[in-house]
């Protein structure tokens, strides 16, 4: 089973995963390789670039899209008083 394990996931991924399972007491197979999945995963997410995020206003956030078209414009309740006062 360890011989699948290495083959699959490699001898660096495989041996943070028996790390952490000997450093918690999982002495099973089926442990070892969910650790294994686990730091695979999070491997591929590092080499992963993040969206570039910036802030515009309000605290309303965007990525590298245009979304200011989506961002509605904001009224004064003072104004809706008024409509409904007609």
């Amino acid at each position: 089973m360890i011989r699948e394990v290495m083959g699959e996931y490699g001898e660096e991924i495989v041996g943070s995963a028996l790390d952490y399972c000997l450093d918690n007491g999982l002495y099973n197979a089926l442990y070892l390789k969910e650790a294994a999945s686990h730091y695979r995963e999070l491997k591929r997410r590092e080499k992963k670039p993040l969206p570039v995020v910036s802030v515009l206003h309000d605290g309303v956030q965007t990525s590298q899209y245009d979304t200011d078209a989506y961002i509605p414009e904001r009224s004064k309740i003072n104004r809706y008083d008024q409509i409904m006062e007609l």
